[in-house]
């Protein structure tokens, strides 16, 4: 398995360090560097795009949100894991909104944030246990993590997904879209992998789930 490198961004350099070690210590992690603000945080993520982004939301010069919506938007490849000492529902749904695939509360074990970057390398979501009591539900989750995974796609990945999910076959794709079937194959094949969906259904039904195209289109 390939090691999971991570930068770590907080303004507490103690903190830091010590999450370092215990981040270091577990095989297969690897923390790549350091930020001590959110300008710091962004240069760290352009040079060294690491898999993993962890990050506590009050950082000076660019708070941890606009940290996680630019890193979304320039590095799809990286996950956001917020780990901070907000714990609260608003600050946990807003942190998925603009793109955060994970959120630790800063009182949890290192086994905890261990697991979460395994997750979110996976491409799932991952939220804490101590958020268990919160009113949003499975299916709300399912939808968030659906449109981070959307938001991570090209435009043209976009275009094609939408298509496949109105019915239009692979003709009717490449002539709507001036390229090749054999292109739109290759497109459709590399959807299928990036998004972990086995069959064209499945394509559909994620479309669906993260707003795409609505149930009531009539072709």
């Amino acid at each position: 398995m390939n090691e999971i490198r991570i930068i770590l961004a907080d303004t507490h350099r103690v903190f830091r360090q010590g999450c370092r070690e215990l981040l270091d210590a577990e095989p297969g992690l690897s923390v790549v560097a350091e930020a001590a603000d959110g300008l710091e945080a962004i240069d760290a993520v352009q040079r060294h795009l690491p898999e993993v982004l962890i990050l506590e939301l009050m950082l000076h010069s660019l708070d941890g949100m606009e940290v996680i919506r630019r890193v979304s938007r320039f590095n799809v490849e990286t996950r956001s894991i917020v780990l901070s000492t907000y714990s609260d529902e608003v600050h946990v749904i807003s942190a998925l909104r603009n793109g955060a695939s994970g959120y630790v509360p800063k009182e949890a074990g290192v086994e905890e944030l261990k697991t979460a970057v395994r997750t979110v390398v996976r491409g799932e979501v991952f939220l804490s246990p101590a958020f268990a009591e919160y009113t949003f539900s499975d299916g709300h989750l399912s939808t968030l993590a659906s449109l981070d995974l959307l938001e991570r796609l090209t435009q043209r990945h976009r275009e094609i997904l939408k298509l496949i999910a109105e019915g239009r076959t692979t003709n009717e794709i490449a002539q709507a879209l001036f390229i090749s079937a054999k292109t739109v194959e290759t497109h459709r094949a590399n959807l299928m992998l990036r998004l972990e969906i086995r069959d064209v259904p499945g394509l559909v039904r994620f479309a669906i789930r993260s707003g795409l195209v609505n149930l009531d289109h009539d072709g």
